[in-house]
C-alpha cells in the first residue's frame, strides 16, 4: 500500500511538473505575433507520431490567412500521404495575447495566449476515422525559429494519456 502511494505522488507530480506556461517566454526574441506571422500565404509540412513515436501521416498544407482588427480567418488545405484532402478553417479572434479560436472540427474554443516567441493553443479536436469519432485533447505550441519559420509541436491526449504527437513545420512565403 506504501508502495501504491508513492508511485501516485510521483505519478502526479511528475505530470503537475510537466506544464509549461506560455510566459515563461515573454522574454524570448524574435517575438511571434499570431495576427502577423499568420497573414498571407503559408507552406506546412508535418508528420503524425503514435503513442509509441511510430510515424503513421505525413501531409503538406496551405495556409491563407486575413486578419481585419483583432480578428483573423485562417484557410487551411491538408494534403495527407495516403491521398486524403481535408480542410479547416479557424476563426481566430484576439483580446490583448490572448487567443480564442474556433474551427469546424474543434470542440468548443482553442483557447490559448503569445508571449515572445511562443504561442499555446489548448482545444478538444474531433477526429473521423472510418464509421468511427474520436475527441482528442491538443497541447498545442508554436514557436517562432526565424522571422519566415514556426515550429509547432502537439502532444495529443485521450483521457489524460498521450495517444500521439504531431509535428509540424511552417514557412511564411
Amino acid at each position: 500500500m506504501r508502495l501504491k502511494k508513492l508511485l501516485i505522488f510521483f505519478m502526479t507530480f511528475t505530470l503537475l511538473g510537466c506544464n509549461m506556461k506560455v510566459d515563461e517566454y515573454k522574454q524570448e526574441t524574435p517575438e511571434l505575433k499570431i495576427q502577423e506571422f499568420f497573414k498571407g500565404k503559408l507552406k506546412v509540412y508535418g508528420f503524425l507520431q503514435d503513442f509509441r513515436g511510430k510515424v503513421t501521416r505525413r501531409f503538406t498544407a496551405d495556409i491563407d490567412g486575413s486578419w481585419e482588427k483583432n480578428s483573423g480567418l485562417l484557410k487551411e488545405k491538408f494534403v495527407f500521404n495516403d491521398g486524403e484532402v481535408s480542410y479547416r478553417n479557424w476563426q481566430v479572434t484576439l483580446n490583448g495575447d490572448e487567443i480564442s479560436a474556433t474551427a469546424e472540427d474543434v470542440i468548443g474554443n482553442a483557447i490559448g495566449a503569445q508571449a515572445g516567441n511562443a504561442i499555446n493553443l489548448n482545444y478538444v479536436l474531433r477526429i473521423k476515422t472510418g464509421n468511427s469519432t474520436y475527441d482528442i485533447t491538443v497541447d498545442d505550441w508554436m514557436f517562432l525559429v526565424s522571422e519566415k519559420r514556426v515550429l509547432n509541436i502537439s502532444k495529443l491526449k485521450k483521457f489524460g494519456i498521450t495517444v500521439g504527437r504531431l509535428t509540424i513545420y511552417i514557412e511564411k512565403l
